[in-house]
């Protein structure tokens, strides 16, 4: 098929939104949503760990990580769908449970590969191109800068350890300490009972905050409506900390078929706060605040509305009072990040109101550290038509960064990455306008600032956006306005490389930080995905990662 016949073939938006209902219409013939909605979740989720321990033994982080996303973005459909269209009460007897979650599980992946692609053609990111009977080919609908669009992933694991036995929750020698103490009191239907001595449970607690890979940052005192960020933190550190007791309680079991049977973790509401309360040392109602936000509400996950996702809520109800903990989740989300946006869609007065603090907050935990004798910091400087969040002024250079703030952590995702180059495109706007006026007010800025007359006369000012974690998508434009992150200036202006704001500047301005194709990963193109009779071929739009991962050591090019 020659490229005219192709680009005649592209579908409109009203034939993807039809292809989009042919997609969806084959959701309920899956076997597993014919049984009661108990027995599909129980199943699902047991068959959901098992993947994530299985994926969990891969040396390559980059493909570990998208892997993982794989994983939970299939979940948060499938337990969507399940809520959907099983039967709360019928007998789970219908079908073999496993063998049916195994199969839902499998659909749910390439189910989401393929809502991916939609979702990016229905945004104009991708076209689709009908190139025979159920047979459609995935391209991109622009020039996208792919070194750019890989930074998101293949910068984030610039953070994680090398090797997966450094990542490993506990070392070796203490979860074979912590096993020896755990007492196996027996098994009562479908719970494995057992007594952990105190001793055990703080050995694991310590060695687990020692190890982790994930601070919360944000301030501990701001109330989420009902509990704080400090206390969500603790009760989160107190389920990794049970969850990872758990799995090694397990293989204290002879027969795998009893782990892999046991590893489902079931407790009443009261159970769960119960247990988690006393090892969090938080009230019994502190505890049941922050716990039934984690609990899965199906009315959030519908909607036109921004939705949540499973990652946000990893404990599923399963109706006759018991709740079940979706192990991975625990052990994988980012419970802050998540809580934040679940806060937005369930009391959004509350996240309006801490958004607006967000800010000053970053500002002094953040930057105010940087401040040295040359290197002057100057926040919230306000002006007719905006402001200015950070200027930079190095004072020997004559050189200035006038710098707009986005705290940017939303999940990676199209719409959350459509959202984040929403604000860098705001932020670009803002920091044009307070250059202008920047450049045209100097002496004003002077006495607002208290720098003595005609110190900033001869200033070299210039604009830049700095993210808190994401950087933009391979289709934002911007090479008048450089967008970094926090992390690249926390790299470039201090360790590892204690560079001048003039070179932060530069390496910014170039982009000379990104990863490289054929370096740090290369384009493919995959397997056809394939959802019942339809089948999608994708063309440039893939890229895997390369052995050589991306650091900050060795990858900021520093001229």
């Amino acid at each position: 098929m020659d490229q005219s016949t192709i680009n005649s073939n592209v579908l409109s938006k009203p034939e993807l939104l039809d292809l989009d209902s042919r997609i969806d219409a084959r959701i309920p013939q899956f076997e597993l949503l014919r049984t009661s909605r108990r027995a599909a979740l129980k199943a699902l989720l047991t068959e959901f760990d098992a993947h994530v321990q299985q994926t969990g033994t891969d040396t390559d982080l980059t493909l570990r990580s998208l892997r993982y996303r794989g994983l939970y973005n299939a979940l948060n459909h499938a337990v969507r769908w399940i809520h959907e269209y099983c039967p709360v009460t019928v007998s789970e007897g219908l079908v073999d449970s496993n063998t049916a979650a195994l199969e839902l599980l499998a659909e749910a992946i390439s189910y989401d590969q393929i809502w991916v692609q939609m979702s990016l053609a229905l945004k104009g990111r991708n076209l689709i191109t009908r190139i025979g009977e159920d047979r459609y080919l995935v391209t991109s609908a622009n020039d996208e800068n792919q070194e750019l669009e890989t930074a998101r992933s293949l910068m984030a694991a610039a953070h994680f350890p090398d090797t997966v036995e450094d990542a490993a929750n506990l070392p070796i020698d203490v979860a074979d300490e912590i096993r020896r103490g755990i007492k196996i009191d027996g098994v009562t239907g479908c719970r494995l009972n057992y007594s952990i001595p105190e001793e055990v449970y703080r050995k694991a607690a310590e060695t687990m905050q020692d190890r982790r890979l994930y601070q919360f940052k944000m301030d501990p005192s701001w109330d989420l409506g009902g509990y704080t960020f400090a206390q969500l933190e603790r009760v989160w550190d107190v389920l990794k900390v049970l969850e990872a007791i758990h799995q090694l309680a397990l293989q204290k079991l002879p027969r795998q078929r009893d782990r892999r049977r046991l590893n489902l973790k079931t407790r009443s509401l009261n159970e769960w706060v119960s247990e988690i309360s006393r090892y969090a040392e938080l009230s019994f109602d502190e505890t049941k605040s922050v716990f039934e936000d984690l609990v899965y509400n199906p009315a959030l996950y519908v909607g036109s509305g921004k939705k949540a996702h499973i990652m946000y809520q990893p404990f599923i109800d399963l109706g006759t009072n018991e709740i079940a903990q979706c192990n991975s989740l625990v052990m994988m989300s980012v419970v802050e990040k998540c809580s934040w946006i679940l806060t937005e869609i369930l009391r959004p007065k509350v996240h309006g109101e801490l958004k607006n603090r967000k800010e000053r907050y970053w500002i002094e935990t953040g930057f105010v550290g940087y401040e040295t004798e040359s290197l002057r910091i100057f926040p919230n400087i306000k002006f007719k038509q905006g402001d200015i969040d950070i200027l930079f002024l190095d004072i020997a250079e004559d050189f200035a960064l006038i710098a707009q703030l986005k705290w940017t952590t939303s999940m990676d995702n199209v719409t959350g990455v459509e959202s984040d180059d929403k604000q860098y495109r705001v932020g670009v706007e803002q920091a044009k306008r307070a250059l202008d006026w920047a450049e045209n007010h100097r002496t004003e800025l002077e006495f607002r600032l208290g720098l003595s007359p005609g110190s900033l006369q001869q200033t070299s000012f210039h604009p830049i956006v700095i993210a808190k974690e994401t950087l933009p998508s391979g289709v934002f434009d911007s090479p008048e306005v450089p967008v970094i992150n926090e992390d690249l200036f926390h790299w470039i202006m201090k360790d590892p490389h204690n560079l001048t704001l003039r070179q932060l500047w530069e390496i910014s301005k170039q982009a000379e930080f990104l990863p490289k194709e054929n370096v740090h990963y290369e384009m493919f193109e995959p397997e056809p995905l394939e959802w019942g009779e339809l089948t999608f071929m994708l063309q440039g739009v893939a890229y895997r990662s390369l052995p050589r991962r991306w650091d900050p050591a060795v990858d900021l090019m520093i001229s």
